[in-house]
């Protein structure tokens, strides 16, 4: 019975398909102002397509849901310049510090990795290592992802787990400012375009 269990379990895992709350778009604007920021979050693999990565800012005290990725695909988030915090959920949760200069729009993969149960997932910022934005590689992995966007069952999703979201929020803020300089994720403001 565990080995069946664990077969269904990794093949939910390996499989790739798109969130249940949110919904494909053929096209995204992608124009901002020169007073405003933005990051396209993207997840460039159908590795772990089946769990859900949920992302979330807090912002003014508050969680700002920003979208649900799954395998494949990508969300265009338009914000402010300054300083901003994310969290991915997943098994665990992972935080995300971008410091954003106007007028420009940033890029942030999110990748699953095997987790106990289900999977986790971590940001990594493009422009810290490799890939870099003019890589054929980063062209390949961004360009093979679909355009997502929320849906009042992806709102009332985030509404429904808020306390959840604020619990591992408050989590990944403490593994955060607890961690070494080095390994933190950080958007800086020359990653941007």
């Amino acid at each position: 019975m565990k080995k069946v269990l664990f077969i269904v379990i990794l093949g939910l895992f390996f499989t790739g398909c798109s969130s249940k709350y949110m919904t494909t778009i053929q096209n995204q604007e992608t124009q901002i102002s020169q007073d405003e920021s933005a990051i396209i979050f993207f997840r460039p693999s159908i590795f772990g397509g089946a769990i859900m990565a949920p992302i979330a800012e807090y912002d003014d005290n508050k969680l700002k849901f920003v979208g649900i990725l799954s395998g494949n695909s990508k969300i265009f988030y338009k914000t402010t310049s300054g300083i901003h915090h994310f969290v991915v959920g997943g098994e665990s949760s992972e935080l995300l510090e971008a410091n954003l200069d106007a007028g420009k729009t940033y890029y942030v993969a999110v990748r699953p990795s095997m987790g106990f149960a289900k999977a986790r997932f971590k940001f990594y910022p493009i422009g810290d290592g490799a890939p870099s934005i003019e890589s054929a590689e980063f062209k390949k992995e961004i360009e093979g992802c679909s355009w997502l966007a929320n849906t009042p069952d992806s709102e009332k999703w985030f509404h429904d787990n808020m306390q959840d979201i604020q619990k591992k929020y408050d989590s990944a803020l403490k593994k955060h400012n607890d961690a070494d300089e080095s390994d933190k994720k950080i958007v800086k403001p020359e990653y941007g375009i």
